[in-house]
Formats: structure tokens, sequence, C-alpha cells
């Protein structure tokens, strides 16, 4: 069930009284209540840091715009990495740069059917066999995706810190499932492949 705004200023509040919290356990609860809050009265996406974003903004803005939060993920990740430059240029305005890279589908769920299977899979020519060491790569490919999707849904683990995808939300399960499934069709492809 998603939170009222109420609800996330009411937490965030409770994390100041705390006074034992970092900035962002603080940030994140009063960013998407505002978000929703702003997007509940037609105004829009509020105005923070155009030239930063932090990661709870990106996955949020992400959503807004109709991306999974994944894509906002990996977008803050991506800037981190290049100390929110874009070609070498410092990105003047994040929210704007993140729709420019979602209408050139530069993002990880929009390569499906385009250069990979929606995994951020390598794309390979289909006329070709693959090779071991492509199929290797498409299978670390998947089970680091999974790994992530195990850090996001951290709660869902079970005495013993093993992970317990059976109480996962239902389009997470089914997810995690067709991943598997992927891997287990590479690993055979990768036992029969001959080079």
């Amino acid at each position: 069930m998603k939170a009222s705004p109420l609800d996330l200023i009411t937490r965030a509040i409770a994390l100041l009284e705390g006074k034992k919290c970092a900035r962002e356990q603080v940030l994140e609860p009063l960013i998407e209540a505002q978000q929703i809050l702003c997007q509940e009265m037609g105004l829009g996406v509020p105005c923070g840091s155009k030239t930063r974003g932090t990661l709870r903004e990106c996955q949020l803005y992400a959503r807004s715009q109709e991306l999974p939060e994944s894509d906002g993920e990996w977008f803050f990740y991506k800037c981190e990495g290049s100390g929110w430059k874009n070609n070498g240029k410092a990105i003047a305005d994040w929210r704007s740069t993140m729709v420019a890279w979602k209408l050139a589908n530069v993002f990880p769920s929009q390569k499906t059917g385009r250069s990979g299977n929606g995994n951020g899979a390598i794309a390979v020519n289909s006329d070709r066999p693959k090779t071991r060491f492509i199929i290797g790569k498409e299978i670390s490919q998947i089970e680091a995706r999974i790994s992530e999707i195990k850090v996001q849904h951290g709660q869902y683990l079970v005495q013993g810190g093993h992970w317990e995808g059976k109480s996962l939300p239902e389009p997470i399960k089914a997810t995690v499932k067709k991943l598997r499934q992927d891997v287990l069709k590479l690993k055979s492809e990768f036992d029969n492949a001959t080079i």
C-alpha cells in the first residue's frame, strides 16, 4: 500500500526527533510527499536542485515519466559516476536530461527489442551462434540484475539472512522467476556452445 503524504511527513518528523539518522533518510519521505502532493494538485514535479538529484528524487522522477524506478536508480549512479556531467559538460537540469535520455531510448528498460532483452544483455547478431564468452556475459548480467532486486527488496530477508522470494510482490516475483529461467536457458546454451 502506498503511503500518504501525511504518513511520509510524519515519518520524516519522527526521524528528525530521533536525531540518529542520515540526511537521506529524512529527505526521502519529504521528497516523496512533496512529489505526490504536487502531482495531485496538478503542479507537475517540484523543483529541487537542478544540477543534482538524490537517489530517491531520480527514482520518483523516473516513475513520473512512466519509467521504472530502477531506471531512475541507474540514472543516478551513472550521473554520480560521471560527476553529474553529460558528454563532458556539467548537467544544467538533471530532469531535462532524464527526459532527453528517455526520448532517445537510453534507459535499460527501453532496451527490449532494440539491443538486448530488457535486462541489459548484450546485443548479438542472431545470424551467428553466440560464443561462450557472450553467453557467459549475458548470464553474469542477468545474475547481477537478480542481485539488484535482492538488494532493493532486502526487507524480504528471512531469519538467517537468506532471501525469501515467496513473500515478494507478484510483479517482482514474476520478474525474478523469468530472470532465473533465462539464466537456466543460457546455461544450457553455454553447455552446448562450440566456441
